[in-house]
Order: structure tokens, then C-alpha cells, then sequence
């Protein structure tokens, strides 16, 4: 069923996540084309927007927001959820590290493996939790426009 209100409408089928996404496009800053951050004064809706879980469309908005030279793609996705397995697979498949990094976030996107929580939140946690507490401090800026 779609329901249309005056500024917009969405499929009504679709999980909450991809409603609150839709809802938050008019104040969202695009990369390539997709959403990436949102601007508000209002915490409740600045943890909405970390709260959203992303999908394999986001894959180029998350490895843009990660810097080229990152090379701790192994760590992180273990952090993630991404058995450890997978994330050996991936290393043999790519050779490059930019391929892996790529990789682990699409397998990290798809929910494969363990993972279950697929937000910027989740993202910003997991680089904390490696030490990268500098690329998480820009990543949440970057999204909460803070």
C-alpha cells in the first residue's frame, strides 16, 4: 500500500527503518547521489539518523566516509560481526586493500555472518572500539552535521 502526504509518499510495506530514511531526505546532505548525513538541533532526531540501518545501497556513502590510506578493514569488520572466516576469504579473493575494505562493508551490509545492527551508530562503535576514535569523531560530524 502507498501513502502519499503532501511533501511525499512511500510504500507503507517497507520496515520503519526505510520510512524514518525517507523522512529524513529533506535534511540530509547527498554523496554520489544518496543521503548521508542530517542537520537538526533536536538530539532525539540527530540518534534517529545514526539509528538507521543501512542496506548494500549505502555502500559507496559508507566507503566514502572512510578515508582511502584506512587499512584496519580485517579489525573492523571482526568488530562488525564478519567471522573471521569470511573476512580471511576476502583477503584472498582482494588484493588490494581498498577491494577488502569494500568488501567487508558489502558483506557487513548484506547482514551476513553474525551481524545483526547495520547503522552509522554501529560503524561509529566499531571504530571506536579499534582505536579509531579520530575517524568515528568525523564520521558522526559528517552525519549529525555537528
Amino acid at each position: 500500500m502507498t501513502v502519499t502526504t503532501e511533501t511525499q509518499s512511500y510504500d507503507t510495506s517497507e520496515d520503519i527503518s526505510a520510512n524514518k530514511r525517507q523522512k529524513l531526505t529533506d535534511d540530509t546532505e547527498m554523496i554520489d547521489n544518496e543521503p548521508v548525513g542530517c542537520t537538526s538541533n533536536n538530539e532525539i532526531q540527530l540518534q534517529d539518523c545514526l539509528n538507521v540501518t543501512l542496506s548494500i545501497d549505502d555502500l559507496d556513502a559508507v566507503l566514502e566516509l572512510l578515508s582511502n590510506s584506512f587499512n584496519q578493514w580485517k579489525t573492523l569488520g571482526l568488530k562488525l560481526g564478519i567471522s573471521y572466516v569470511t573476512l580471511d576469504n576476502i583477503q584472498s579473493e582482494e588484493k588490494k586493500v581498498q577491494g577488502r575494505l569494500m568488501e567487508m562493508l558489502a558483506t557487513w551490509l548484506r547482514k551476513k555472518d553474525k551481524v545483526v545492527n547495520t547503522t552509522w551508530s554501529q560503524l561509529i562503535d566499531s571504530l571506536r572500539k579499534i582505536g579509531e576514535n579520530a575517524l568515528a569523531e568525523k564520521i558522526e560530524a559528517k552525519i549529525t552535521k555537528q
